[in-house]
């Protein structure tokens, strides 16, 4: 199980936590893991969570925005 620390939790927001619990396996993109923590069959329901060093630095509904926002993340 991993446990990352969520910086986007609002207090008064249903399912928000600050620390998100998965039993996803994690992609790994250039430096930085991807969790594909909740999967649906509704469009745009999926949501990939990008991880560095612990913390969520992102939160994506596709696999391709992640790694996306990962590139943008180190080339601004």
């Amino acid at each position: 199980m991993a446990l990352y620390k969520n910086p986007f939790h609002k207090k008064g927001y249903q399912d928000s936590s600050p620390v998100i619990a998965t039993e996803a396996i994690p992609i790994i993109y250039k430096g930085h893991e991807i969790y594909h923590r909740i999967k649906s069959n509704t469009p745009g329901g999926n949501v990939f969570d990008i991880v560095k060093d612990g913390t969520c630095v992102g939160m994506n509904a596709g696999i391709n925005g992640a790694k996306q926002k990962i590139d943008l993340l180190l080339n601004p």
